[in-house]
């Protein structure tokens, strides 16, 4: 975990250096690979012993269902480690929808989600034209670089949602929206 801190830092640190680094990037919500690592690692100790639960909308695992009936690709791209990615969805309320997914994307194999190289990344990686992927957020950084990748996009705006409208991004409440036509 040093050598991946230091990698990020730009500079080595001993344990100390390393734990406050890593403290701040949490307080700020730091998108940082080793963060990101060490909380995954955290986490899945809480998903293993059952206190933590990956949350997931109802909607969720039967749009995934259907889109897997079809042949349509389903990947995840966070923020959070894979191993984590892993961890959250195989333990939700509606059980492991982890069969489901084709894949996982996290910022070392793709790149921060507010950066359209990341999206351009998934698509070499997939083998497809971007117009032909459809990226879902409720994230308006995140939408508006896959945008300017070219790839199609929804803000989800879920009935609880506080969030406002995203000018330029096509809004649905829920992913049954989006099973027509697939």
């Amino acid at each position: 975990m040093l050598d991946e801190v230091a990698a990020q830092a730009g500079a080595a640190h001993d344990e100390a250096g390393a734990l406050a680094l890593l403290e701040g990037w949490s307080d700020t919500d730091g998108k940082v690979a080793p963060l990101k690592t060490l909380q995954g690692l955290i986490w899945a100790g809480g998903y293993a012993s059952g206190e933590l639960h990956g949350h997931v909308y109802a909607d969720v695992p039967p749009a995934l269902e259907h889109w897997k009936a079809r042949g349509v690709g389903r990947f995840i791209s966070s923020s959070g480690s894979v191993a984590a990615q892993r961890d959250w969805f195989g333990h939700t309320a509606y059980g492991d929808p982890c069969p489901l997914l084709d894949g996982y994307f996290d910022l070392t194999t793709a790149g921060p989600k507010t950066s359209p190289e990341s999206y351009d990344t998934i698509a070499r990686e997939l083998g497809h034209a971007p117009d032909g992927l459809l990226f879902v957020s409720d994230l308006d950084p995140e939408l508006d670089a896959a945008a300017a990748a070219e790839w199609r996009t929804a803000a989800v705006r879920r009935a609880d949602d506080e969030h406002a409208a995203v000018p330029g991004h096509p809004a649905i409440s829920t992913l049954t929206e989006l099973l027509s036509g697939t």
